[in-house]
């Protein structure tokens, strides 16, 4: 995924598009280097470790604090 990237959110139960964007940010960081500044519009966590938790489902146990991370800034359109 690359700035200015077209996407369409597809509701994965009816296949229906409900929105389109465009990719704004493309920024990597490590898990340690996540700042609050980096979740302003993305899923919010109560720490660091809730974090790693729940990547750790999704990946394994693989993940950890310098694990490399996408972090993807999209801006709605009509």
């Amino acid at each position: 995924m690359s700035v200015g990237d077209d996407l369409k959110f597809i509701n994965a139960e009816t296949g229906e598009k409900f929105a389109r964007a465009k990719i704004a940010v493309v920024s990597k960081k490590t898990f340690a280097n996540i700042m609050p500044a980096d979740f302003e519009t993305h899923e919010k966590y109560k720490s660091k470790t809730e974090m790693l938790e729940t990547y750790r489902r999704y990946y394994g146990k693989k993940v950890n604090e310098n694990s490399l991370v996408k972090i993807i800034t999209f801006k709605l359109l009509k």
